[in-house]
């Protein structure tokens, strides 16, 4: 009876970790395309700044998105690339800040698992 409990112990356990782990590993798996489109489109933009930056020199005020869109289509890009926002801004020393809308690549496996399970913190 003691070995039984505990069979249905370790069962229990098993089946509480693949509801956990399991469908965070599937979703990964089926969002890398899209996560690689996503980025080929940041290091799409990316170049076409540094074009920018090459032919025009660093700007005189930092230029937020719509500025940098204003400067980059139709010179040097035909299109915003992305499927997802992204966000572009480049300050006076040349620096290139570019990022994706609700894109977080370091998010750890527990932080999703909480966010799926409470929501997010930040809302």
């Amino acid at each position: 009876m003691k070995g039984l409990g505990r069979l249905l112990f370790f069962f229990l356990l098993l089946g509480l970790l693949a509801g956990l782990v399991f469908p965070l590993i599937f979703e990964q798996l089926l969002t890398i395309e899209e996560t690689k489109a996503q980025k080929r489109a940041e290091a799409t933009l990316k170049r076409a700044v540094q074009w920018y930056l090459i032919n025009n020199g660093p700007p005189d005020h930092t230029m937020n998105t719509e500025e940098v869109k204003q400067a980059l289509i139709p010179h040097y890009l035909n299109q915003w690339p992305g499927r997802l926002p992204i966000y572009c801004s480049i300050d006076p020393s040349g620096n290139i800040h570019i990022y994706s809308e609700g894109y977080h690549p370091n998010e750890t496996w527990l932080r999703k698992i909480m966010k799926r399970w409470f929501g997010d913190s930040n809302d």
